[in-house]
């Protein structure tokens, strides 16, 4: 009897060992999840747009590259259609002319006042972030991007093709300005 007493204990202590071991697990885990999402808000908070006249400012503050969008919709509230602009260099300033961009947008959807919507970064790790021209951060869920715009078969390097060669990226254009930055990997 008192054997089973015993083994009964072991086997009630070995229990709560286990599942002491799998809540620190689950843990850790969580806490992994939630270091690898800052680290890709962080890459994404590094990369800022506004518009400056005819033209859109894109700064990418990262110490890495990112790949840029740029989202046109036409007011009150229509479909975006999102270019793909290209990849950013570290620490790089560019100025895009967005008049070629919206013209070649109106040549082929037909239709015509396409304005800035926001900017999408995507990031080295694959995650894809919305950023607003007032400063909003959200991240976008896999394949919302291409399912809600108006164009989805396009090449991108079709939409841009007014300011860039072919098969380059808009950003390697000549039309697009690019400058140093000095405030590498510093938030905004």
């Amino acid at each position: 009897m008192v054997a089973a007493l015993v083994a009964a204990a072991g086997l009630a202590v070995t229990a709560w060992g286990t599942l002491k071991s799998a809540q620190v697990a689950d843990d850790q885990l969580t806490q992994s999840k939630e270091r690898m999402a800052q680290e890709d808000r962080k890459v994404a908070s590094r990369a800022t747009t506004w518009q400056s006249g005819a033209s859109l400012i894109i700064a990418n503050r990262n110490l890495e590259t990112t790949v840029v969008y740029v989202s046109l919709r036409q007011p009150p509230k229509g479909w975006p259609v999102v270019v793909r602009l290209g990849i950013t260099p570290p620490c790089t300033r560019f100025e895009v002319p967005l008049k070629p961009i919206q013209d070649e947008v109106e040549r082929l959807t037909r239709e015509g006042s396409w304005g800035f919507s926001s900017l999408f970064v995507g990031e080295p790790s694959g995650r894809l972030w919305e950023r607003r021209p007032e400063g909003g951060l959200r991240a976008i869920p896999v394949g919302v991007v291409l399912e809600n715009t108006h164009i989805t078969d396009v090449d991108p390097y079709v939409i841009g093709a007014n300011i860039a060669d072919r098969g380059k990226d808009v950003l390697a254009s000549r039309a697009v300005k690019t400058e140093g930055l000095e405030e590498c990997g510093i938030s905004n």
